[in-house]
């Protein structure tokens, strides 16, 4: 316990907040018969991992490793998602990015989002930069 608290003072508080939230995004994803189909929630948990994936430094790592020991709605976020075991966590956070972003756009009702086109002009920027 003493350990967990001093790695979430290595973490500025937004850095902390937005592992968090997507973590608490996740478990509403998987666990959360309402939030299967809302778009707005893949928008908000791409716009998560897009934050870390930009993010420098390894207190990201730290921290995304450190919600193995966390739980959400009295479920293990990592054992409940089987996420990051092996992964590199920037590869981790980019490819969860990819997926609630394609999600996200492939949604009918999302094109009546306001911030959908900035959201494909990004996705597609990144996806033809890979090419």
């Amino acid at each position: 316990m003493a350990s967990e608290r001093a790695l979430w003072r290595e973490l500025t508080r937004s850095t902390q907040f937005l592992i968090e939230a997507a973590g608490i995004m996740e478990m509403a994803v998987l666990k959360d018969e309402l939030a299967v189909d809302n778009y707005s929630l893949d928008k908000n948990l791409g716009l998560a991992y897009m934050h870390m994936v930009r993010s420098k430094g390894e207190t990201i790592e730290k921290g995304l490793r450190n919600l193995e020991s966390m739980t959400f709605a009295g479920e293990n976020f990592l054992d409940a998602l089987d996420f990051l075991h092996d992964e590199e966590w920037k590869g981790f956070a980019t490819n969860r990015w990819a997926a609630t972003w394609k999600k996200f756009l492939a949604h009918e009702d999302a094109r009546k989002d306001a911030s959908y086109e900035a959201i494909q002009k990004i996705y597609s920027a990144v996806y033809e930069k890979a090419k």
